[in-house]
C-alpha cells in the first residue's frame, strides 16, 4: 500500500488539518455546512493509522508513548482551564486517545513475547482507560487493526471498514455523520511510508496546531455565541 502512495506523512497530516479544521468550524461556529463535519470523520482513522506508523518505527516505543501522554496532559490543562473561565465543558482531546492506543499496542506486544499477568493487566487497562477519552474505543480497535493487519492490506482496509460501521452503530447511533469514517479506507492508499521533512518544525506542527486551534474557536464560540 505505502509503494504506490503520493503522500508522505507530513503532507498526509497537513490535509488531516484542513480536515479538522472544517469539522471543528462547523461543532464551534452556527451556520458551517453540514459536509464540514462529513469531511472531518475521516481525520481519527487516519491519525490512528499514523500513530500506528510512528509506534512501529520509532527506536524508544516508552518515550513515544510518553510524549504522547504529555501532550494530552497539557492538552486537558488547557481544556480545564477553559471550561473553568466560560463555564462549559471542553473535553476534546485526540492525543489521550491516540496514547491509550499506543500503550495497548505495547502492551499486547509484551504480553505475546512474555504471556505475563501484568501485561495481561495493562491491555485490560488500556481498554478502560479508552472509554474515558474522546471516541472511546474507536482509536484502539483501529489501531489494532492497523498494527496487526498491516501486512495485507486489502484485508485491513476492509477489516477497517466494517469496524468503522459496527462501532458506529453501537457507539453513536443517533450520530449519522460517525459512519462517514469508513471513507478513511480511501485516504490511507494515499500514504507512500515515507516520513517527509524533519526538524522541529514538522515533528511539533500539530502538537501546538491542534490544540491551540480548538482552545481559540472554543473560546470565539462562548464569547460570540453563548451570550
Amino acid at each position: 500500500m505505502h509503494t504506490k502512495g503520493i503522500l508522505n506523512a507530513f503532507q498526509m497530516k497537513l490535509l488531516l488539518v484542513a480536515l479538522m479544521l472544517l469539522d471543528h468550524l462547523y461543532l464551534y461556529l452556527p451556520g458551517m455546512p453540514d459536509w464540514f463535519t462529513w469531511l472531518g470523520r475521516l481525520v481519527a482513522p487516519v491519525f490512528t493509522y499514523l500513530m500506528v506508523e510512528s509506534y512501529r518505527h520509532t527506536s524508544d516505543k516508552i518515550r513515544y508513548i510518553k510524549r504522547l501522554t504529555a501532550a494530552g496532559l497539557v492538552m486537558m490543562a488547557g481544556n480545564t482551564l477553559l471550561t473553568y473561565i466560560f463555564g462549559n465543558t471542553l473535553s476534546q482531546n485526540i492525543f489521550l486517545s491516540l496514547a491509550v492506543s499506543a500503550g495497548l499496542l505495547f502492551y499486547l506486544d509484551r504480553f505475546a513475547q512474555y504471556m505475563n499477568r501484568s501485561h495481561a493487566f495493562g491491555i485490560v487497562c488500556m481498554f478502560f482507560l479508552s472509554f474515558f477519552c474522546e471516541g472511546a474505543i474507536i482509536c484502539p480497535v483501529m489501531a489494532v487493526i492497523f498494527y496487526y493487519m498491516r501486512g495485507n492490506p486489502p484485508v485491513m482496509l476492509l477489516s477497517f471498514a466494517g469496524a468503522s460501521v459496527l462501532l458506529s452503530l453501537l457507539l453513536m447511533p443517533s450520530f449519522f455523520p460517525q459512519v462517514l469514517m469508513v471513507g478513511a479506507a480511501l485516504l490511507l492508499p494515499l500514504y507512500n511510508g515515507r516520513r517527509g521533512p524533519g526538524g522541529a518544525f514538522a515533528k511539533w506542527f500539530f502538537y501546538v496546531v491542534y490544540p491551540v486551534h480548538i482552545w481559540i474557536l472554543y473560546a470565539v464560540n462562548q464569547l460570540y455565541f453563548k451570550a
